[in-house]
């Protein structure tokens, strides 16, 4: 299965319909009783992206909707394993974390981390910090904080900070904190602050 990103998707619905779906018309209401029904009158028509959004519709809730991450997890799985979203795969891998159910959760990371994903990789080098579902690893853990960082994820190096703090590191950690703020203030009035801070 190849991964896809939202961008893929996008030009993969546009490429098979020859135009954007009605349910991507920014006119109607994100979440809306409309759009769900829109959403799978498009999947039972072979939309096979359809399913990310419905997932989406799940897991964010909405005026029309109550949060169901039983139905969320439901969505997501076919949109990933049938596509190959990688933004399926990644909510589905929160989710997962979320009920702590970290087999499934460290199975979906490693797959996304295979693609250098830098939020799986981030995630990773967390459940070799804490032990969830693996052998804590503070080394593995180092690790992927090291490359979630190379790959732009400004939450990586607060993990990696940790890490040094534990091993006496002191100085190397502080300096790094001190970096990271600085990164994390451009980011910010640039609009493009990584949300992930979770998976640390």
């Amino acid at each position: 299965m190849k991964l896809l990103t939202g961008i893929e998707i996008l030009n993969n619905i546009y490429q098979e319909n020859g135009a954007y779906p009605e349910y991507m018309n920014s006119k109607i209401k994100p979440c809306s009783k409309k759009t769900f029904n829109i959403l799978l009158d498009s999947f039972e028509l072979g939309d096979k992206y359809a399913s990310f959004a419905i997932a989406y519709c799940y897991h964010s809730g909405c005026d029309d909707f109550d949060i169901n991450l039983d139905k969320a997890i439901y969505w997501y799985k076919i949109n990933f394993e049938d596509s190959g979203h990688i933004a399926a795969g990644f909510e589905l891998a929160k989710i997962y974390t979320y009920q702590k159910q970290y087999q499934k959760a460290f199975k979906i990371y490693t797959k996304l981390a295979t693609i250098n994903h830098h939020q799986a990789l981030t995630a990773l080098g967390f459940f070799y910090k804490n032990g969830l579902y693996v052998k804590k690893d503070l080394n593995k853990a180092l690790k992927y904080y090291q490359k979630g960082y190379k790959y732009g994820n400004l939450a990586a190096p607060v993990g990696i900070a940790i890490i040094y703090r534990k091993q006496h590191k002191y100085i190397k950690s502080l300096l790094l904190i001190i970096k990271v703020i600085g990164l994390r203030v451009i980011s910010l009035f640039k609009g493009t602050l990584d949300e992930d801070t979770r998976m640390i």
